[in-house]
């Protein structure tokens, strides 16, 4: 019987069985008179009778205790099943919500870039040079606004649209990111290295996508020298920290836990352009990971972006 009732009734039948064992024992075992066994179960002597009532009382208060314990328990684990289906449900509700609201979006915006295009095309030069830069001025607003709405789309699916955590060999899911880099690296003259990486288990799809943001970011935010990128990991204790080490302009100290927010930007959008939301894709990644993450930095100085994978997967996660 697994229910509070069941484990209360168990208690009572153990300090009853106790009681008969003590009449048992005091017959067979360790007073050997010509008293019979019932006698022994009923004619106690009062201080050997409060002895077995007190054996008695302990095992029915640990009964009633067990019993409380296990009826909240009970109480707890349906409370969080109820949670879970409810965020279950909002996150479908979250993503359902994103795909439609992005489609509503996108639709209109593709009509304006396409006419402002057009207008472009057939216009530049022959307008005076005031109006060719609002068209200009225009045609970046929608196109921010595109990478916008696909970012939030991203973001919004971070923790609805997974796929089943599987070993994955985390050196192989970096040079697919790679290869997806490739146009970038080439126009920037960016150079990527990295040490041999572990194999992890994990959303593949989702380290590939936490590898390319955070590769992209430091390439992105590097003013003079050509980009470094160098990304690395160790092994420490039961999780992978894995680093990734750029050259870049750097964060100041008190911005280190700024950045990982959504819409946190810390510098001009005409410099370098962005939505502000690919480091708060990172922390969720990372969090549907169970992992942590956090930057090293210092202004002028390169920054270092570091996160965890647990070695072995996590129970509460598995699919």
């Amino acid at each position: 019987m697994k229910s509070g009732k069941g484990l209360f009734l168990i208690s009572v039948a153990a300090g009853i069985a106790s009681w008969i064992l003590d009449a048992f024992f005091e017959r067979f075992v360790f007073i050997r008179s010509g008293r019979t066994f019932i006698d022994h179960l009923i004619n106690i002597p009062p201080e050997e009778f409060y002895n077995r009532v007190i054996t008695l009382m302990v095992f029915l208060a640990f009964g009633l205790i067990a019993a409380g314990l296990h009826e909240k328990r009970r109480a707890a684990e349906e409370k969080l099943r109820i949670l879970a289906t409810e965020l279950q449900r909002s996150n479908r509700d979250l993503e359902q919500f994103a795909a439609v609201a992005s489609h509503d979006l996108k639709e209109p915006l593709v009509t304006v870039g396409g006419f402002l295009a057009l207008l472009k095309r057939r216009h530049e030069g022959k307008l005076d040079p005031e109006t060719d830069r609002h068209i200009r001025f225009a045609l970046e607003s929608v196109e921010r606004m595109e990478r916008l709405i696909l970012d939030l789309l991203e973001y919004s699916r971070v923790g609805s649209r997974t796929r089943p955590f599987q070993r994955i060999d985390s050196s192989t899911i970096l040079e697919i990111t790679l290869k997806n880099l490739a146009g970038t690296l080439h126009s920037k003259g960016a150079l990527v290295t990295h040490d041999p990486l572990p194999e992890i288990i994990a959303d593949h799809t989702q380290i590939g996508q936490l590898f390319q943001n955070l590769i992209g970011n430091a390439i992105k935010f590097c003013r003079c020298e050509p980009p470094r990128v160098h990304v690395s990991a160790v092994r420490n204790g039961r999780e992978h920290i894995f680093s990734v080490q750029d050259n870049g302009i750097g964060i100041a100290p008190e911005s280190a836990d700024e950045i990982f927010g959504a819409f946190r930007r810390l510098h001009d959008g005409d410099e370098f352009p962005g939505t502000g939301l690919g480091l708060a894709t990172c922390a969720r990644i990372v969090e549907r990971h169970r992992g942590r993450i956090w930057v090293e930095s210092k202004p002028g100085e390169g920054s270092t972006f570091c996160f965890t994978i647990p070695a072995k997967e996590p129970e509460s996660i598995r699919h």
